[in-house]
């Protein structure tokens, strides 16, 4: 697998505040899924924003692979109210410069890819909060990018809900295609990672970074390693 990106010697604070990050190293590579867990507060959501250019860091600096697509996934899905499901992602297709004629194949490709077909017409307000964060994600997903960086996008959802979604999440992933997902709960990090890196500390240190085979994804073994980690890292809630 290829590398996309690598973070080298970063680091961020905020102006007259301490480091979240410092001295921070990290690659990604194409075709796995590398979950960042911690607890709430430790730089996880803030490091995604670096990897994604979202924001600059203060020091050091994130290379990427030429021509790197990114595209981003929030905890709330950001659909545009007064745009279709279909017009939200016609929206993200005209920002990335693709032709008007291009673009309905492109919205249906990706809104099959999420399951959501027949509802290219619905209105946001209309959607469960599934539905809901799956046309964000089939939003993201229709710019064909790199890279998928997704800030606890099913955080919102009920259990049930966030498995499956999780679990379909797991089955887009691709060889031309890398995600990295922040999450602060150890089951859902040890059921969809190929990699799990657990921040924590302030500023924010590795306190974990294991690679996952997939027989391994879901056991017991690997929820205790990632439990023992979180707490070492000062964790609380869900673990």
């Amino acid at each position: 697998m290829s590398a996309l990106l690598r973070a080298q010697a970063l680091s961020f604070a905020h102006p007259g505040q301490a480091p979240l990050l410092e001295a921070f190293d990290l690659e990604v590579r194409a075709g796995a899924l590398l979950v960042l867990l911690g607890p709430s507060g430790c730089g996880k959501s803030t490091l995604l924003r670096l990897l994604g250019g979202l924001v600059a860091p203060t020091a050091g600096a994130v290379e990427r692979y030429p021509r790197l697509r990114v595209a981003m996934v929030f905890q709330e899905p950001r659909l545009l109210p007064w745009r279709s499901v279909a017009g939200n992602l016609d929206f993200a297709l005209e920002a990335a410069g693709l032709p008007r004629s291009a673009r309905p194949a492109r919205i249906e490709a990706a809104l099959a890819r999420v399951g959501l077909q027949g509802h290219a017409a619905a209105a946001p307000h209309t959607l469960s909060g599934g539905m809901a964060q799956r046309a964000a994600l089939a939003r993201a997903l229709c710019v064909e990018p790199d890279l998928l960086l997704l800030d606890e996008p099913f955080a919102a959802l009920d259990p049930l809900r966030r498995e499956a979604l999780g679990a379909h999440l797991r089955g887009l992933l691709g060889p031309g295609l890398g995600m990295v997902l922040v999450s602060h709960d150890v089951h859902e990090a040890a059921a969809l990672a190929d990699r799990v890196v657990v921040l924590g500390g302030a500023p924010a240190q590795l306190r974990l970074d294991r690679a996952l085979a997939p027989e391994e994804r879901g056991s017991p073994a690997v929820v205790a390693a990632l439990r023992a980690a979180l707490r070492s890292a000062g964790a609380g809630g869900a673990v």
